[in-house]
């Protein structure tokens, strides 16, 4: 179907390119084209600096509430690990069994294990 469209059109407008471009259009045409556009007069335009420290004072800014977020997060503790952090070692000795069996139960130690660690070996 294609081909017998183009067969139509070659036998009714023939081979010929009828779009064409007037001779030396385009050597002349730059030079056309300023002569028409209107005179306009230099404008001197301002450029003013860029402040160059309000991005680093961002950064600066983040970084600091970053490194704050993380020392608060990690300082963080237990109200039991402070309790054992501020113990003397002797007053561990001094509490209750039962307490003693829980940090044991909650330490995964067995009795071969408290008996190292009380022997200090």
């Amino acid at each position: 179907m294609q081909m017998k469209n183009e067969n139509d059109i070659k036998q009714r407008f023939g081979t010929e390119n009828h779009f064409t471009v007037p001779e030396g259009y385009f050597e002349q045409f730059a030079s056309q084209f300023m002569a028409q556009l209107p005179e306009q007069e230099a404008r001197v335009v301002e450029i003013k600096p860029r402040r160059r420290w309000r991005p680093i004072a961002i950064a600066a800014a983040t970084v600091a509430f970053v490194a704050l977020s993380a020392a608060m997060w990690f300082d963080k503790e237990n109200p039991s690990e402070k309790q054992m952090s501020s113990a003397q070692p002797s007053s561990l000795y001094m509490q209750s069994p039962s307490e003693l069996e829980q940090a044991a139960d909650y330490a995964m130690l067995d009795a071969t294990d408290m008996y190292v660690l009380l022997a200090g070996e």
